[in-house]
């Protein structure tokens, strides 16, 4: 239920980050992030459990397709491919990470079986959830408040990032961001997404690749195969 959730989530990430910018909808994922895991610590019943499942995918969907678009807005072109190979560091980090709490931190025994108190580790869920608001008080991608038509602000947001003088870097994503505006206008209605077709490809193709692989059975199963 998690991945239906998180289809629809990678689908409303992209129009919220596009409407109320990159931090706030990062942000904003913290909330059903909370809510749900605080609902599997409360309920047990079947039909909350899996509400809650798809809730956390929705949250997860967003926050897989908003995180590399605004570390890839962010980042000077040098570090662009390390943060972005540290975003899928820090899920596998965090896939192991709940897979030693789940299998050795919050364990009882109970009749001679190892029980998991999936209760307590959805409260961690919770706790790790309220961290997404600290990104309230970073700085907003200069690429999309450029896109927004504010140029100030823009600037200011490189500032923030970059240390040393970034004024060349800050004419260019203001102008850059005009040429691309009226280059749109201008050629608006020619493309479509046959005009990308070799990407469309090579990017589907990765992910089946990946997906028939049997990755996700492994994630799933992990505790099962290694005992």
């Amino acid at each position: 239920m998690l991945n239906v959730g998180a289809v629809v989530g990678a689908f409303a990430g992209a129009w919220v980050s596009d409407f109320i910018g990159r931090k706030k909808a990062l942000a904003m994922t913290a909330v059903p992030h909370i809510a749900a895991w605080l609902a599997m610590s409360l309920f047990g019943a079947p039909l909350s459990l899996t509400a809650s499942r798809v809730l956390v995918g929705i949250a997860v969907g967003m926050g897989s397709s908003i995180t590399p678009c605004y570390i890839g807005e962010i980042s000077p072109l040098e570090l662009r491919g390390s943060l972005g190979a540290a975003n899928q560091l820090s899920v596998t980090t965090g896939i192991l990470f709940v897979n030693v709490m789940g299998s050795y931190v919050t364990v009882v025994e109970h009749q001679g079986q190892s029980l998991c108190q999936w209760r307590q580790l959805a409260l961690v869920g919770v706790a790790l959830a309220t961290v997404l608001f600290v990104m309230l008080a970073m700085p907003e991608s200069p690429k999309w408040l450029a896109q927004r038509g504010d140029s100030a602000a823009a600037k200011a947001a490189l500032a923030r990032l970059r240390t040393g003088d970034c004024t060349n870097e800050q004419e260019a994503l203001v102008a850059g961001n005009e040429a691309n505006t009226a280059s749109s206008f201008s050629s608006q209605g020619d493309l479509s997404l046959f005009d990308y077709k070799k990407s469309l490809v090579i990017c589907i193709g990765i992910m089946l690749y990946v997906q028939f692989s049997g990755i996700n059975a492994i994630l799933m199963y992990t505790n099962t195969i290694c005992k």
